[in-house]
């Protein structure tokens, strides 16, 4: 915690690519969430758009595009990118990661439930 936040680049959910730079002065709530995991269930059941709130999956290569579109409501901004996994060092989903000024200010691994995310995002 504390060190930079890299910048990624992946996919959104139609295959079109997308860049995050976290250190662009906006506070960004990285939200690391798979399409089948268990504790995933209970934030993509409440998961809402967001400014500032950026879900990353993995890539195609372990992640189902398809899944995905049905879990995601319009309008979240969805980032399938397996290299932003490894950059932050996630080691399993879910994980938060909060960002300010480039800078990582927080994770908190496992959170409980979209409650904890918007409380995040506040």
């Amino acid at each position: 915690m504390g060190g930079p936040a890299p910048a990624f680049e992946g996919l959104d959910l139609h295959g079109a690519p997308v860049g995050v730079v976290p250190g662009d002065g906006e506070r960004r709530v990285l939200l690391f969430l798979t399409s089948s995991c268990a504790g995933c269930e209970r934030i993509w059941a409440g998961v809402s758009p967001h400014p500032g709130l950026v879900v990353v999956t993995p890539d195609t290569s372990t992640e189902s595009t398809r899944s995905l579109r049905r879990l995601a409501p319009a309008g979240l901004t969805v980032v399938m990118s397996s290299a932003a996994w490894f950059a932050y060092g996630v080691p399993g989903s879910p994980w938060l990661v909060v960002v300010e000024a480039g800078t990582v200010r927080g994770e908190i691994p496992s959170p409980a439930g979209w409650e904890v995310v918007a409380a995040e995002l506040r």
